[in-house]
């Protein structure tokens, strides 16, 4: 919740990190989530679990309060963040909370997806399996014109999609059940995929 502790919460409480006025929140997860906020000025602030650095700020220690991350947006509040996406795999028996973050942020004439945290499967398209605890900017091919859309599938080991306004699909990540849909099941750092007919709207 980002208000400072780790009591349960049965009543609305206020959340005084966000301010007053937040453009956009997002949340991600339940038992081992995080939650997004861009502020009025533009700024994005994160709190919660951040076990593989998820929450970009440099370190893997979980954050009780809403903190600004100005890695997020390459210190730019005009951008306006458009998605949050990600999530978080967890094994009890195994112990661990592989965990990922992305955030697609819009300029006035660029777009901007940047992803921290577990890499195993190179879900963070750096074309490494080497976690990150700061924001990677994810290198979209500038063909195609802007980003229209953008998502993550899965939890850490994730893969993901960016639809581009003339129609192509591009995807990365985890691959294992030919999930990316190129003909192979090995995890893909970055590939081109073709847009089926089906998905056209």
């Amino acid at each position: 919740l980002g208000i400072g502790n780790l009591t349960n919460q049965s009543s609305f409480v206020e959340i005084t990190g966000a301010g007053v006025n937040p453009k956009s929140v997002w949340n991600m997860g339940n038992f081992a989530g995080c939650l997004v906020v861009q502020r009025a000025d533009g700024s994005v602030a994160l709190a919660g679990y951040n076990g593989y650095g998820n929450l970009g700020n440099g370190t893997n220690s979980n954050i009780l309060t809403l903190t600004a991350v100005p890695a997020w947006q390459n210190s730019d509040n005009t951008l306006i963040l458009e998605r949050v996406d990600g999530g978080f795999g967890y094994d009890d028996a195994a112990s661990y909370n592989f965990s990922n973050t992305f955030m697609w942020f819009k300029g006035a004439t660029t777009d901007i997806i940047k992803g921290a945290g577990a890499n195993n499967w190179g879900s963070l398209a750096t074309g490494n399996n080497t976690d990150s605890n700061v924001p990677v900017t994810i290198a979209i091919p500038a063909a195609g014109g802007r980003i229209d859309d953008f998502g993550i599938t899965g939890g850490a080991p994730a893969n993901g999609f960016v639809l581009k306004s003339n129609g192509t699909l591009y995807g990365w990540g985890y691959n294992g059940q030919g999930n990316l849909g190129v003909g192979t099941d090995t995890p893909v750092s970055y590939t081109h995929l073709t847009l089926p007919t089906i998905l056209r709207v």
